[in-house]
């Protein structure tokens, strides 16, 4: 399970594991420390701030009778306050159950709260230096595609989808992202080349990409990015597979296959199939550092055939990233001052809880696929590979992540955040709590609904 593992460099094992640690220590530190400001601020006596769990490592009690602790496992974190579990003594006051509802509602969504702050705090941080992305424009736009089709053509600038305004390539995909699993039409609004006049353009949908792992709407339609492919760099490779036996090694390039420099990932994968396993001629670059050079081989290999989800693919066993360009011309630049970076990394953080809350409503209606659901070490291996493309990349990531947690503990699933909210709120409306017995069975299901979807979200990462 672990192949991939075993063929990165020992460097970039270790940056992966740092920067989740660091990605999820501060994530936790920061939402337990919501929980931690706003109960003080109640009057609650809050007896344990602990970031993990298990064995503490580290700890000390502060004059208000408070105990930090740094615990082994760092999972997750807890605020541990007087009076918050049924039966404690509380004849020293500072208790939580003493506390109004609404003082309690406060409390509990602290800490969900301060995830999104500090997410619009990264952004901010990253803002300060400028915003970088490329035009929302067509790339190639394969034959016979829905996409051509339509009338969709290489060069075109897409001003919005659906009416959505987007400003550049990365709106372009969230605004697709939202058409998955629908059927109907995408309707582009487009500007061709040399052009100034908008035209709009349906391309018509049936249950699109509905329960696909990993679905890529552009490519599904027919677009490609405007990008030109200078090759493919070798991130890893499986233990015993064919590149590995080949001597391909992490750092090395694919240029050309049989000859023929690269177009596309699709394209390579396509040459791999039409060899059906016979040797066939990789073009290969030497290299180490982040630009393509070095000595150029031709390396032969002989792709395997690899059952999965039920299709057969010739794969040769290696986890690649492309390394690809893109035209100056197309690259927008956009410099904001302190004030206009905030008001942009609030605006960010609303558009990103809105993809993660899209997200999970389609994982429940079956129109995105439980295999997209990841898990820690899914989250370890896109920490490790942002920290190395930069910071500003790295707490890009940081704060997506902690959107994802303040959203995720805000769902009403007992035992997360938004489970205790929802006994609050029915305690407010009906002026008297939920009884004990019911909060109990309704802990213990949220338990076990947790519990479950961590094992797919971990078993999805194993495979």
């Amino acid at each position: 399970m672990f192949e991939w593992l075993s063929g990165l460099p020992l460097f970039d094992v270790a940056v992966m594991v740092v920067s989740a640690l660091v990605a999820l220590g501060v994530l936790i530190a920061f939402h337990e420390f919501g929980h931690f400001w706003v109960a003080r601020r109640c009057g609650v006596h809050v007896e344990q701030f602990s970031i993990g769990f298990g064995p503490a490592l580290w700890c000390r009690t502060d004059r208000a009778g408070t105990q930090y602790r740094l615990a082994l496992l760092p999972l997750g974190g807890f605020v541990k306050m007087r009076g918050e579990s049924e039966g404690e003594s509380t004849a020293d006051g500072g208790s939580y159950q003493d506390k109004t509802v609404w003082q309690r509602m406060a409390i509990v969504v602290a800490g969900p709260v301060a995830n999104l702050i500090l997410a619009v705090f990264f952004f901010w941080l990253v803002l300060l230096g400028g915003e970088r992305d490329l035009a929302p424009q067509l790339g190639a736009i394969a034959s016979g595609s829905v996409a051509e089709q339509a009338g969709l053509e290489e060069g075109m600038l897409v001003e919005a989808v659906g009416g959505v305004p987007t400003a550049n390539l990365s709106e372009l995909n969230q605004e697709l992202f939202h058409y998955l699993g629908k059927s109907g039409a995408i309707e582009f609004a487009v500007v061709a080349p040399n052009s100034a006049s908008r035209q709009k353009i349906s391309l018509p949908i049936q249950s699109w990409l509905s329960g696909q792992e990993a679905p890529q709407p552009l490519q599904s339609l027919g677009i490609s990015a405007p990008y030109r492919l200078d090759g493919l760099r070798v991130r890893a490779t499986a233990q015993g597979s064919p590149a590995q036996a080949a001597g391909l090694v992490a750092g090395d390039t694919i240029i050309a296959v049989a000859g023929e420099p690269l177009s596309s990932a699709e394209n390579f994968a396509a040459q791999l199939a039409q060899a059906a396993g016979q040797p066939i001629y990789l073009t290969v670059q030497r290299a180490s550092g982040p630009e393509i050079k070095g000595e150029v081989e031709k390396v032969a290999v002989s792709a395997a055939n690899v059952l999965h989800d039920g299709q057969s693919r010739w794969q040769i066993g290696i986890e690649f990233t492309p390394v690809a360009s893109y035209p100056d011309a197309l690259w927008r630049n956009v410099s904001y001052n302190p004030a206009s970076a905030l008001l942009r990394a609030g605006e960010q953080t609303v558009q990103m809880s809105g993809l993660v809350l899209a997200s999970i409503g389609k994982l429940v209606t079956g129109e995105l696929s439980p295999k997209n659901l990841s898990g820690p070490i899914t989250i370890a291996k896109v920490a490790g590979d942002s920290a190395q493309s930069g910071w500003d990349n790295f707490l890009r990531f940081v704060a997506f992540l902690s959107i994802m947690l303040g959203i995720m503990n805000l769902l009403p699933i007992p035992v997360l955040d938004g489970g205790r909210l929802v006994f609050y709120i029915y305690e407010a409306a009906l002026g008297k709590p939920l009884s004990q017995r019911i909060q109990q069975v309704a802990m213990q299901w949220g338990l076990a609904v947790m519990m479950g979807l961590m094992g797919l979200a971990l078993f999805n990462d194993l495979t």
